[in-house]
């Protein structure tokens, strides 16, 4: 510290341009303590201008080596690119040549890191925690220049979410005594909104923050609607209520002591994601002697659209596809996987055979 986080971007470039004309660019000049940067991955795919996102990216690396930091997100490998944008955007623009160069890039990029300031510890990545992960060192161990796999933890530091992410989960007034002591009491759960890896729960990331003297764990990795969120405080305040009033008797206690920071934070940087979200982006500053991140919360800004004509009914239809479908697999044999997981398919209601389905979808 001190620093500043930065999330998903997704190839918004002039969000990115405009965020850091808001933030400012860093310093070389030693006696400048102006914070640095620190993205948190997700550079490209869905978005238009992946490619300038992610050259001017490099550029600031070049520019200011120790001040500018770039982690892997989910999104930057061959499978993700190939199914989501990047890869016939990169083709288009310079050819494939680039792009496997900027596949090679991907694999050099670290996949978290720890930030230090007179408070304490941080953990940053882009998704999260794994029950394969028990000490930050572990991460140093793995071999990062490759695709990741479709679990373990170089799977989950990319792609794992906590229990409470408010896009999918329920909200903790809405939640029953049982559902809140599952959201906090819980450890790990298969994550099947990704269709891959888990999510983790508020004792999981209590229990590894304790055991690796940390304060927080920082990620990015889900939209938010107000660019951040401060994950499994809302559902501890509704556990405390529960236990005033008798509802929940066999909560574990110690879980419940209170905690000056939260024990996982989201930020999301791309403000209208999809130009349909409708969110706000958000960055962090984490200051050399203060514990609380600052927020700057900020929207997005006009963007020119490429001119390539519109799309046909087909291509809408495949993107349509795509969006629902967050974890690609690279290979036929985690295709097989993934199908085995969902298991057998379901007729389609309303129709008395499956030969009348068929037809109905021969008609669609």
């Amino acid at each position: 510290a001190p620093i500043r986080l930065v999330g998903d971007m997704h190839g918004q470039f002039f969000d990115l341009m405009s965020m850091l004309e808001m933030c400012g660019l860093p310093s070389n000049v030693e006696s400048d303590v102006s914070p640095g940067y620190l993205f948190l991955g997700d550079y490209v795919d869905r978005g238009e201008y992946s490619c300038e996102v992610m050259l001017y990216l490099i550029s600031l690396m070049l520019t200011f080596p120790e001040k500018v930091h770039l982690l892997r997100g989910n999104h930057e490998c061959r499978s993700l690119t190939t199914h989501f944008g990047f890869k016939e955007e990169c083709v288009r623009k310079y050819g494939l040549p680039v792009y496997f160069r900027f596949i090679k890039l991907f694999q050099y990029l670290p996949l978290s890191a720890v930030i230090t300031n007179t408070c304490g510890k941080y953990l940053c990545c882009h998704g999260g925690l794994s029950p394969d992960l028990h000490n930050v060192k572990e991460i140093d161990d793995l071999n990062r220049k490759d695709e990741p796999p479709m679990n373990g933890l170089f799977c989950d530091i990319l792609w794992s979410d906590p229990t409470d992410d408010p896009q999918y989960g329920i909200p903790p007034k809405e939640m029953t005594a049982q559902q809140i002591d599952t959201v906090l009491g819980g450890q790990f759960v298969p994550n099947h909104l990704r269709g891959c890896s888990v999510s983790y729960g508020y004792a999981a990331a209590k229990n590894f923050l304790e055991e690796n003297d940390l304060l927080c764990i920082i990620r990015a990795h889900a939209v938010q609607e107000g660019g951040y969120f401060r994950h499994f405080e809302d559902s501890l305040l509704e556990c405390q209520k529960s236990i005033d009033d008798g509802t929940i008797n066999d909560f574990d206690p110690s879980l419940y002591i209170p905690r000056k920071l939260p024990a996982v934070i989201t930020v999301f940087s791309a403000p209208n994601y999809c130009g349909r979200y409708g969110n706000r982006g958000a960055v962090l500053t984490l200051e050399w002697d203060e514990l609380e991140p600052k927020v700057l919360q900020y929207d997005c800004v006009p963007s020119p659209r490429p001119k390539e004509g519109n799309p046909s009914r087909e291509k809408l239809h495949l993107t349509a596809l795509m969006e629902a479908c967050p974890y690609m697999p690279s290979t036929f044999r985690d295709f097989v996987v993934i199908a085995g997981r969902m298991g057998p398919a379901k007729p389609l209601h309303g129709y008395k055979s499956n030969s009348e389905a068929s037809k109905a979808l021969e008609v669609c």
